[in-house]
C-alpha cells in the first residue's frame, strides 16, 4: 500500500486512536523495562517523558502511569504532552461525559477536565457519568452500604435506591 511512515526508531508502534499511536521503547537489558509514549499523526512524539504504561486518547487525554520507588501511580496526559493532575492517584479510568473517576487506593472520587475533584466525599464505589431522560449527567456511588446518585458538582441527587 502506500502513505508515509510517520513512525520508525520504536520496538513497537501501537494502533492509531484519537489521532494518536502508543509507542514503546526499551533499553534491552530487561523485558520490564519498557518505556511508552504517544506519537502524533506526524510521528512525533507528545511529551519528553517516558511512562511506565499508557492507555489511550479519549475525549482529549489518556491515562499513564509511572512508578514511583516500586509505587505505581495514574495521571493523564493531554494531547500537548501536558499532565493534567498536581498529584498521582492510584489509578484513573477514561474520561466519559467531561469526567474520570479516580482512586486514592481506597476510594474514589471524580475530577473534570480541569483537573479539579468535584468532591470532597470519596466513594466506596463510583460508576461513570451518565446521560439521564431528563438530561441530567448522574454517577452511581456509594457511601457504606447506600447506593446514591450524585451531579457533576459531588451533590446527592437521588438517594438510597
Amino acid at each position: 500500500k502506500e502513505g508515509t511512515l510517520v513512525a520508525k526508531g520504536f520496538d513497537y508502534v501501537g494502533f492509531w486512536h484519537n489521532g494518536f499511536a502508543e509507542v514503546r521503547m526499551n533499553d534491552g537489558t530487561n523485558p520490564t523495562n519498557d518505556t511508552f509514549n504517544f506519537i502524533n499523526t506526524e510521528g512525533k512524539l507528545i511529551s519528553d517523558t517516558w511512562f511506565n504504561w499508557v492507555g489511550y486518547f479519549q475525549e482529549g487525554y489518556a491515562p499513564v502511569e509511572r512508578d514511583f520507588r516500586g509505587h505505581k501511580k495514574r495521571n493523564f496526559i493531554d494531547e500537548k504532552g501536558q499532565l493534567l493532575l498536581d498529584k498521582w492517584p492510584e489509578w484513573v479510568s477514561l474520561f466519559v461525559n467531561g469526567f474520570a473517576q479516580v482512586s486514592n487506593g481506597h476510594a474514589y472520587n471524580f475530577v473534570n477536565k480541569k483537573g479539579k475533584l468535584i468532591s470532597n466525599t470519596w466513594f466506596e464505589e463510583a460508576g461513570n457519568f451518565m446521560l439521564r431522560k431528563d438530561s441530567m449527567l448522574t454517577a452511581s456511588v456509594t457511601i457504606g452500604d447506600d447506593y446514591y446518585y450524585i451531579n457533576t458538582s459531588g451533590d446527592i441527587v437521588y438517594g438510597d435506591y
